[in-house]
């Protein structure tokens, strides 16, 4: 007896033809609506990747800050979220706190008056970190930054092209005396 088989060739390609036709059709809709096919897109960094902010505060860290202002004026540290990083800078104080507008903020001051700077970011610049930069007159800048949890070093390249790499402690990163002003700065996750 002869064995029935159930599929010819010409259901084989109309069955092939109807699943490619129906996996054309869902890129496209993913595409339209946005949504993105890869199941494996990197979560959102939230302040929370942040570890140096869930720690405990540095008690006084708060009296080196700004003071605070009203939220619709602008981007703003938010003092009582301040943390005193201990980059290993004996002339450098360095603080981390949250920012109004959901990022974070770096800021640092020279030991014995010499100068303060900082900078804070939005919610959207997380993943990146803050980068502040610190002008002494007449005298050395000074850069000072934060990253989000896992990264280990940051390589910072200056403008007259040299570049410099420094590891990352606490979410903080610090240089003092740049050979030149700062061009940019890359992560290097877990490096």
């Amino acid at each position: 007896m002869k064995a029935v088989m159930p599929w010819s060739w010409s259901k084989v390609l109309l069955a092939c033809a109807l699943a490619i036709t129906a996996a054309g059709i869902a890129v496209l809709v993913a595409v339209a609506t946005g949504s993105s096919a890869s199941a494996s897109s990197p979560p959102e960094v939230t302040q929370s990747d942040y570890s140096a902010l869930v720690g405990t505060s540095a008690g006084d860290a708060s009296a080196s800050m700004p003071p605070s202002r009203p939220a619709d004026e602008g981007n703003n540290p938010i003092g009582s979220s301040a943390t005193e990083l201990n980059l290993g800078k004996p002339n450098l104080t360095v603080t981390i706190t949250k920012s109004s507008q959901g990022g974070v903020c770096v800021f640092a001051e020279r030991h014995g008056g010499r100068g303060g700077g900082g900078a804070c970011g939005t919610a959207a610049l997380l993943k990146t970190g803050e980068t502040g930069e610190m002008h002494e007159q007449n005298g050395p800048t000074t850069l000072v930054g934060v990253v989000p949890d896992g990264v280990s070093a940051v390589k910072v390249k200056f403008v007259d092209g040299s570049s410099q790499t420094v590891p990352v402690v606490d979410n903080g990163w610090a240089i003092e005396n740049t050979p030149s002003a700062l061009a940019s700065t890359t992560d290097i996750a877990g490096g």
